[in-house]
């Protein structure tokens, strides 16, 4: 059966055809696989950025709040505000309303990432907080009204409540550091996958442009059989 050169160059235009879609597919893949790997590293650094880091950041800060309430209820118990030494109380009280904007900030991002025991862990916090601070206030009013015999006998209670402070703030630091190895670890793995799915891209890539070479090859080949010499045998 007789080929015409028609049916020939037809014949050649579709294994090019064929050729160059199979290379834009391999070429679509890796773009494919490329873009969603960039994309879950960006998502998990965006949640670092924005949410994991204020949180760790509010959490450092109550923890700094809770120790300069104690301080400064210590230190009105001892100078018992004689001498100008009176500010004690005043400036545990701003740490103290400073502590509850801070457990607020950070218990709000908790609830945002959907971290249940974080938010149960700021909670605790904030209660155990709650008698700290009582206790301590009245500690301290007891050193000032009544000197050391009065204020001595509620430094039992205080250290009681100061204990479980401690207890509760370590809890809660270390609901926060587990959070942050959790979120550095996942990106870690996002960036494994993309070195991963670069090596495939690169594989594909290659494999994509050795396709097109052969199509090329093909196509050329197939001109020179069915066009060209056809051509030649006519004119010769």
């Amino acid at each position: 059966m007789t080929i015409t050169l028609r049916n020939q160059a037809v014949v050649g235009v579709m294994l090019l055809v064929i050729f160059n879609a199979a290379t834009i597919g391999l070429i679509w893949r890796a773009k494919t696989a490329s873009l969603a790997g960039s994309a879950g590293v960006e998502q998990h650094f965006a949640v670092l950025k924005d949410d994991v880091i204020p949180l760790g950041t509010a959490i450092k800060s109550v923890q700094i709040d809770v120790i300069q309430v104690q301080q400064f209820l210590q230190d009105i118990s001892a100078t018992r505000g004689q001498d100008g030494l009176d500010s004690g109380f005043e400036e545990a009280a701003k740490f103290a309303e400073k502590f509850a904007a801070d457990t607020a900030k950070a218990r709000s991002i908790a609830v945002r990432l959907g971290l249940d025991d974080m938010r149960d862990k700021i909670d605790a916090t904030a209660a155990t907080f709650a008698d700290f601070y009582a206790v301590g206030r009245r500690m301290a009013e007891a050193y000032v009204e009544g000197g050391p015999p009065a204020g001595n006998k509620m430094m039992p209670e205080f250290d009681e409540r100061s204990e479980s402070m401690g207890s509760a703030m370590e809890a809660l630091l270390t609901t926060r550091d587990g959070m942050i190895d959790a979120t550095t670890m996942r990106i870690g793995e996002d960036v494994e996958e993309v070195k991963k799915t670069i090596a495939g891209t690169a594989t594909l890539t290659s494999a994509a442009a050795a396709l097109a070479t052969v199509g090329l090859l093909l196509a050329a080949l197939a001109f020179l059989r069915f066009v060209v010499r056809p051509i030649g045998g006519l004119t010769g």
